[in-house]
């Protein structure tokens, strides 16, 4: 028999989606090049934690990569109205899309290598292929959606060239920091799971 979602599960599902469409309507309607990274961001960072303190992600990575859009947001929502903005805002924003927009393609990339039939469900007895379908579209269009950010905030520079540089730099130092964060932060996790399942299985 085929495993089904609860309600509850089954809405959680949708939002994914859901979340990418509600972003792509604060991205659209936002007064300033960059405000609404912070109400985007703060909602993935929220689902995050929520993730790693009450699962099923426990070494959800989101509470660090959502961070720097989170701050860059809250740098636009709370300073004077700018209708230039700076090639450091900009190069800081592109920064924090293209970090996100990675971490979404990593699990694009494993979708693609996969030799099963799509869509790929790595939880065949705890979820239904739906649920698998779902994410699947859920990660192409975040992928999507924070590659156009990345994209549109080098663009809302006057000088774009510098804004792309500081990107540049600023995804460098974000590639080599927030992995190293994160498996620090992840490693004691791991370790508790790993002896549950050894003590488990004795």
């Amino acid at each position: 028999m085929a495993p089904s979602l609860s309600a509850g599960a089954a809405a959680l599902t949708l939002m994914m989606p859901a979340s990418v469409a509600g972003s792509l309507a604060l991205m659209m309607t936002s007064p300033h090049p960059f405000e609404w990274m912070l109400p985007v961001c703060g909602f993935y960072w929220t689902w995050a934690l929520k993730n790693r303190t009450m699962g099923p992600i426990l070494i959800d990575g989101g509470v660090v990569s959502f961070l720097p859009g989170l701050v860059v947001g809250a740098l636009a929502k709370f300073s004077s109205s700018d209708d230039d903005p700076s090639p450091l805002l900009c190069g800081a924003a592109a920064a924090s899309c293209t970090l996100v927009a990675l971490n979404f393609w990593i699990p694009v990339r494993r979708f693609m290598k996969t030799k099963t039939p799509y869509p790929h469900n790595a939880y065949p007895r705890e979820k239904p292929n739906w649920w698998a379908a779902v994410f699947h579209a859920y990660c192409h269009l975040s992928l999507l959606f924070w590659s156009v950010g990345a994209a549109n905030s080098v663009a809302a520079s006057s000088d774009s060239p510098r804004a792309g540089c500081f990107a540049f730099a600023g995804v460098a130092s974000l590639a080599i920091v927030v992995p190293a964060i994160i498996r620090s932060m992840n490693a004691p996790i791991l370790k508790a799971i790993k002896e549950a399942k050894a003590k488990a299985a004795k």
